[in-house]
């Protein structure tokens, strides 16, 4: 397999990684305001929650994938560079 393709195939995976992160984050919100407004508050709020925490790991999602394609395309330096940024976020997640 030529590595042109692999590499699109490999951004159109981290685009859509990001792209349903954004889109589950966004259905989390806005279920959890139209809970809100019909006053099911205790749920508007585990949905919005649920939202938040959905958005705040969709990068987390993103990094994966591209250690991921890094060790495929044996780019070593890139996946330790982005293996050091995965734990510095969860290390930052932590604390």
């Amino acid at each position: 397999m030529p590595d042109g393709s692999r590499d699109k195939r490999i951004q159109k995976l981290i685009q859509k990684t990001l792209l349903y992160g954004v889109v589950l984050s966004l259905f989390f919100f806005a279920a959890g305001g139209l809970f809100g407004i019909s006053g099911f508050h205790g749920g508007s709020l585990k949905m919005l929650e649920s939202g938040i925490v959905v958005l705040l790991f969709t990068p987390v999602a993103r990094l994966m994938v591209m250690i991921y394609s890094f060790m495929l395309s044996r780019e070593y330096e890139f996946s330790l560079a982005s293996l050091v940024v995965l734990v510095l976020l969860f290390v930052s997640f932590v604390i």
